[in-house]
């Protein structure tokens, strides 16, 4: 009968140490502050005019208290080609959230994506913003960082006579990419070729104009394309 009690004792205790470890009051002492899983969330260099893939960040409330985030908010506000998601909550057009409770010892997912328009140039565009958030009055910031490239974009596209895709910006295939019989493909040396779905999107004769080439053709978020010998 003692041990049952024993252990019955134990968990009282424990319970009462987490207890003592978490309060539910919010705090607005300034040095509550909040710690991110990264100061940088840097995308690859993706298509203009194509969304990204969503990246993601956790935001941390280590203290023993909850804390109130003021305002969430991109740096170009509802200019920016950055659009997030945090925890489930979603910004109006000008890109801000605002009152965002976060518990004592508790953590928030930030879901980012990126869609940056046409630059009408042939090297990738930088771009940088940032994520701000204001908590009992100091400012704490995430980067966001991605570099934007134009490329040529090609739906269910039939080359039907002897055709070269230059190295001047890359191609990418949405749908079929046919080469009919008695036509030939060429991809220049330092092109790259990427498609939104590997594997099945090509069929005909290629060629590739040189061994560069071969490794230049790698879809910027699918696994390289392989040409036959």
């Amino acid at each position: 009968m003692k041990r049952p009690i024993r252990f019955l004792a134990i968990c009282a205790l424990l319970a009462s140490l987490c207890a003592a470890c978490v309060d539910d009051k919010v705090t607005t002492d300034p040095s509550a502050v909040l710690s991110f899983s990264c100061a940088t969330l840097s995308f690859d260099t993706m298509f203009t005019n194509v969304p990204s893939r969503t990246l993601s960040f956790c935001v941390y409330n280590r203290n023993r208290r909850a804390v109130v985030i003021s305002s969430v908010r991109l740096g170009r506000g509802g200019e920016s080609y950055f659009r997030y998601n945090l925890d489930g909550r979603i910004p109006p057009e000008n890109k801000m959230l605002e009152n965002v409770e976060i518990g004592a010892r508790d953590s928030l997912f930030v879901f980012v994506e990126m869609t940056a328009d046409s630059n009408r140039v042939d090297v990738p565009v930088f771009y940088l913003d940032s994520m701000a958030f204001v908590t009992n009055g100091v400012t704490q910031d995430v980067k966001l960082v991605s570099y934007g490239q134009d490329a040529i974009i090609l739906k269910d596209f039939e080359i039907q006579r002897n055709t070269s895709f230059d190295a001047q910006r890359p191609y990418l295939i949405f749908g079929n990419l046919h080469v009919r019989d008695g036509a030939t493909l060429t991809l220049e040396a330092g092109g790259t070729l990427s498609a939104t779905v590997p594997d099945k999107f090509a069929y005909g004769e290629w060629q590739v104009a040189a061994a560069t080439a071969v490794a230049a053709a790698i879809s910027l978020w699918l696994p390289p394309i392989t040409f036959p010998p």
